[in-house]
């Protein structure tokens, strides 16, 4: 089983309930699926920096796509870390030890 996102899958959805469904974001579904769209492309959204990191996206897609991955990997490329970075880096220090 494979934990990558495909924008295939994505881009052809009708419901984009990962993001409709988000209780820490208030999208209708135009507007999610817009905003997901800007994601996929590497694009500025709100939803980067709206995003709890909490997982539910993963449990709302109904396609069986890995959209929180695909968030998390490009809050990472633009800087946006879910924890401060001391301590992002502190947890990836101890992981690696042990």
């Amino acid at each position: 089983m494979s934990l990558e996102f495909d924008e295939r899958i994505c881009a052809t959805c009708p419901t984009a309930d990962c993001l409709v469904k988000c209780q820490y974001m208030d999208l209708d579904r135009e507007t999610a699926h817009a905003e997901m769209m800007k994601v996929i492309r590497g694009e500025d959204s709100p939803v980067l920096r709206d995003c709890a990191t909490c997982y539910a996206c993963e449990e709302y897609c109904p396609r069986g796509n890995h959209p929180f991955y695909l968030i998390t990997d490009r809050r990472e490329e633009k800087g946006l870390l879910t924890a401060p970075r001391p301590i992002t880096n502190q947890w990836i220090n101890m992981a690696e030890h042990q």
